[in-house]
């Protein structure tokens, strides 16, 4: 396992922060770490203390390469995307981002994580209610009858599959003389299970294209279909709701729309977002987060991104609004505001880290931690005059590490800093260098990548430098 975070034990600002963590009830604020290295002290935090955390961010695609770093140090680490509301007929509306956010709230469910990284807008979006998400869970275990086969097709209905002859994508499932197919949205495949009777004789995951089963199985859990469903006892409320509004519509054209809304409501279609709010109670996935650490990155800019996606969503709910036929309704139910987000954030002790204070602050901070790191330049095409870098670390006492593309380099860099003079080491991901000492590894390691970093940076107090071969030509403190 790549030990790099390590790098920050010997930090004493950073071992009072791992201090304040375990016994403090108020927000902390962590500023002066570059990107690289706040991924670094982030999985040296986690690893410290022993914590699962959610991490916010202004933008989603940051999301993503957070989580390619955090892939370098083992962490279970899963991206919540955010997801677009359909106010209008689904006819065609894809569920790929619904079924992505209910497979990482399954997983934080079960425990089964490390970290879960969203921006900002994904995390106070509403989502399914962590009960439901527990209600409505099938779960089918060899020898089991806890539910009959024609039960489970019900259920099946409930939580959003549709009934297919066969079942090509997430979401579908088929029944055929015993045998059940479902395709859940948290697996690559899809699970086939033969019923003897009511019992569950056997499970097994199998191959689309070929309908052969690969993988036996002694036990699944099923999710539902899409984060929006709607169960029968849904259903006959809806209907209550659109008769009640079809008597008092004024309109042709009102009266229409109600009229073929109660069509595909009876005729078992797909139906939008707008019954949500009579439906569920409003919960995000900050509600599925309360037991974890939560860690928002550059507070003032997740504070500024919230509230124009909020008042984005507002425009477009009242554009709804303004149309005579539209069934929207309850403007606000589809997301929370900032102080909503603030109340919630609250209630657990928050962790922000941003690049440099900020004279507005989301909370009252307990506690305050300064590091000194600067980022430092990438070494590809300048093995001339990195030597010079390399022999002022040395002769100041610091740890460097380079890392390169792939062990070819790592290599070939090896033997030209030898040639030049530079004392170095060929190492791997396992491996620290000591005091004065120059560690050369690689990044892959047997074709697989094992080290994914933004780029390299220097603790200034505790004198250790990390180069990589690339990443940023400029030095940011």
């Amino acid at each position: 396992m790549n030990i790099l975070y390590r790098c920050f034990e010997d930090d004493g600002e950073f071992l009072s922060l791992v201090g304040a963590l375990k016994t403090n009830r108020t927000p902390s604020m962590v500023t002066g770490l570059s990107d690289s290295a706040r991924s670094v002290l982030l999985t040296a935090l986690l690893k410290a203390n022993g914590e699962k955390a959610l991490i916010l961010l202004p933008e989603e695609k940051e999301a993503y390469a957070l989580a390619a770093t955090f892939s370098t140090f083992d962490l279970r680490c899963f991206v919540y995307p955010t997801r677009d509301f359909q106010w209008g007929s689904p006819i065609s509306a894809s569920h790929i981002f619904e079924q992505q956010r209910l497979s990482v709230l399954k997983h934080m469910l079960d425990g089964d994580f490390d970290v879960v990284i969203a921006s900002i807008e994904a995390a106070c979006q509403q989502t399914l209610p962590r009960r439901m998400l527990k209600t409505y869970t099938l779960r089918f275990a060899v020898g089991s009858d806890t539910i009959a086969f024609e039960q489970a097709i019900a259920k099946l209905v409930d939580m959003g599959y549709s009934r297919d002859d066969k079942v090509e994508g997430p979401g579908q499932f088929a029944a055929r003389g015993g045998i059940l197919d479902i395709f859940s949205p948290q697996y690559e495949h899809p699970v086939r299970m033969e019923f003897f009777g009511n019992e569950v004789d056997s499970i097994g995951h199998f191959d689309v294209l070929t309908q052969r089963r690969f993988e036996p199985l002694d036990a699944i859990d099923i999710l539902p279909a899409t984060e929006v469903f709607f169960t029968s006892q849904d259903k006959e409320t809806i209907h209550q709701f659109l008769w009640g509004e079809l008597i008092s519509a004024k309109s042709s054209l009102r009266k229409k729309r109600l009229q073929n809304e109660l069509d595909r409501l009876h005729g078992g279609k797909i139906l939008s977002d707008v019954y949500l709010p009579l439906l569920r109670e409003q919960e995000t996935l900050l509600h599925h987060a309360f037991s974890l650490r939560l860690v928002l990155l550059e507070s003032s800019q997740i504070k500024n991104r919230l509230n124009d996606a909020v008042d984005f969503r507002k425009e477009m709910v009242k554009q709804e609004l303004e149309n005579t036929d539209s069934l929207l309704f309850h403007e606000d139910h589809f997301n929370i505001t900032f102080d909503e987000f603030k109340a919630l954030a609250n209630q657990t002790p928050a962790l922000v880290m941003d690049h440099f204070a900020s004279p507005s602050s989301l909370f009252a901070y307990g506690t305050m931690f300064s590091f000194t790191t600067r980022q430092s330049l990438a070494f590809a095409n300048r093995t001339d005059t990195i030597t010079d870098d390399l022999r002022v670390y040395t002769d100041n006492n610091w740890r460097v590490m380079m890392v390169c593309e792939n062990s070819l380099e790592a290599s070939n860099l090896t033997n030209i800093l030898k040639e030049k003079g530079i004392c170095c080491t060929l190492g791997d991901e396992t491996m620290l260098p000591k005091v004065a000492q120059i560690l050369i590894v690689s990044a892959t390691k047997n074709d697989t990548r094992v080290m994914n970093l933004p780029g390299g940076f220097e603790l200034l107090k505790t004198k250790f430098a990390l180069l990589t071969s690339s990443g940023s030509q400029t030095r940011t403190t």
